[in-house]
């Protein structure tokens, strides 16, 4: 079964209806039966001679069950896009290097000729020259973990966490050390909103740190300001060329106002675990069920062994955090989700725990076909998804609400003494969800 089998089932019983009902309907159908696991047939059986308004009505009832009645404007039923599997990184081993003239002494370029000795090296006068002159116009981003650019980075060091609008703000502030993933997570943003496909690892972390120094930062509803890597990259998988967590940890170990985070979803705590851990800093993991990591966070290591380099740094002294972010909505979502609190309360002492955040998944609408696209086999998108207070696809606010419920329950339970906290949602459904308002 593919959207063209169902765009030509729907020609064929409904002739009459047009290129955009034709489309509205032709995805309704493919998101059903891809979700009911049947037949397009199957689910327009008896329909055959319904006008498009009743069985447009009698399509949205069907994908979105628990809804009564969702707004035709919330409805996001785009044309199907061209497929475009996603080929997994595996293993970082870039086979191109590139570096500006200008990074060719930093300690990044250095470690990575040393890592990546087959690598083919080319240097370039600058990453923006380089861009404009058409160099990158032939990468592709299921490529991009073969090419790693190292440069100087002279702007973005620092910015607010860019929370969506109407949502109760954390006032967390992003260090933007990197650009670019080898994990391909079926939700991730960047597949949509990277437009140069390769791995950027700026040179000058120095530099970040002096901006941070000088920046005054929010502290949202927290006790003091908190500084994280990890927006547009992983925080840790590319530590062992970067380099940057020993900086950081001996930027922190000088003194520093705020808490930094590094979060990830690796296993590469290599460089933090042969330094001094310091207070100020704290180690965080994404984490999920297995069956969720399984099925929707392809290339990343599973929950037993994130747990096991959360446990490892705990031990060590470190400050732990995790996000169950994105949260998704699946069949016996309350029990995987209770036993996976368990799990991180069994692995690391709760006392540890700084802070845990949740929120349910959301995405730009735009990202809905470029999921669809590389994943054809996700199951993120069978969910119900509508445009919400933001604009961004989210579940509707009673399924969010009875997910945060639930959630909070179990992670008071064994994490009360630890800031829990929603990740972008709005006041009214911390307020339903039973969460204390921040």
């Amino acid at each position: 079964m593919t959207p063209a089998y169902c765009a030509a089932l729907v020609r064929g019983l409904f002739p009459a209806l047009g290129v955009n009902k034709n489309r509205e309907v032709s995805r309704l159908l493919f998101e059903i039966a891809k979700r009911e696991r049947l037949t397009p047939e199957s689910v327009l059986a008896g329909t055959e001679k319904y006008p498009f308004e009743q069985l447009k009505k009698f399509l949205i009832r069907r994908r979105y069950p628990s809804c009564k009645k969702p707004a035709a404007a919330r409805l996001y039923l785009p044309a199907f896009a061209e497929p475009a599997p996603a080929s997994p990184c595996g293993e970082f081993k870039p086979l191109e290097i590139y570096c500006e003239k200008s990074a060719d002494e930093s300690a990044a370029f250095q470690n990575a000729v040393r890592l990546f000795a087959s690598a083919k090296v080319t240097l370039i006068d600058s990453l923006k020259t380089f861009v404009a002159d058409g160099g990158a116009k032939d990468f592709k981003y299921n490529d991009r973990g073969r090419r790693l650019f190292v440069a100087r980075e002279l702007f973005d060091f620092i910015k607010p966490c860019p929370c969506t609008t109407g949502a109760a703000c954390c006032g967390y502030s992003v260090l933007n050390t990197g650009f670019g993933c080898v994990y391909d997570c079926h939700y991730c943003f960047l597949q949509q909103y990277q437009n140069f496909s390769a791995i950027l690892l700026p040179c000058n972390i120095d530099d970040f740190l002096k901006k941070a120094a000088a920046c005054p930062m929010p502290k949202g509803f927290f006790s003091r300001p908190r500084l994280g890597s990890g927006e547009f990259t992983d925080s840790l998988v590319f530590d062992h060329v970067s380099g940057y967590s020993k900086a950081i940890s001996e930027f922190m170990e000088r003194g520093a106002d705020f808490d930094f985070e590094f979060k990830t979803k690796s296993l590469n705590i290599g460089g933090l675990m042969a330094l001094k851990p310091q207070k100020d800093i704290v180690v965080s993991w994404s984490v999920n069920p297995d069956e969720v990591i399984a099925s929707a966070e392809s290339g990343t290591p599973p929950l037993a062994k994130r747990l096991d380099a959360a446990s490892a740094c705990a031990a060590h002294g470190y400050r732990i955090g995790f996000h169950f972010d994105p949260m998704i909505y699946c069949d016996g979502w309350e029990e995987k989700y209770r036993l996976t609190v368990e799990r991180l309360a069994s692995a690391v002492p709760p006392e540890k725990v700084a802070w845990i955040s949740v929120g349910t998944i959301r995405f730009n609408p735009a990202l809905k076909k470029d999921i669809e696209s590389r994943f054809p086999q996700n199951t993120i998108l069978d969910g119900e998804l509508l445009t919400d207070f933001d604009g961004k696809m989210r579940y509707p606010e009673h399924l969010r609400v009875a997910m945060y419920r639930k959630m909070y329950g179990f992670l008071k339970k064994h994490f009360g003494a630890s800031a829990l906290y929603l990740c972008m949602e709005s006041l009214p459904v911390w307020e339903k969800s039973g969460w204390p308002l921040p």
